[in-house]
């Protein structure tokens, strides 16, 4: 159910979406989503630890892609932090 005033996936561009990822970072939401990314990294750390990659290397690649999809996340809202601070510093520079 989409509650009124917000976007759906497919009206969201990506500038959009960059802007509210930078709104979510200092909230208790954000907090959650890094506690259960810890979590989740947890579980697939303790996966790769004791699957054996040539008789399940479909577990193997399970684990690998948590934990590459769950931290890319993190880097690209820190990614787009450095940018908006180096945008207002040439901004600041040039004003």
């Amino acid at each position: 159910m989409k509650k009124k005033g917000l976007l759906s996936f497919e009206e969201m561009n990506d500038k959009e979406m960059d802007n509210i990822l930078l709104e979510l970072e200092d909230t208790q939401y954000w907090q959650a989503v890094l506690r259960y990314t810890i979590q989740r990294s947890g579980y697939a750390d303790e996966l790769l630890r004791t699957v054996d990659p040539f008789k399940e290397p479909t577990n193997t690649a399970r684990a690998q892609g948590i934990r590459t999809g769950l931290w890319d996340l993190k880097e690209y809202i820190g990614a787009l932090e450095e940018k908006r601070q180096e945008n207002l510093k040439k901004d600041g520079d040039n004003g």
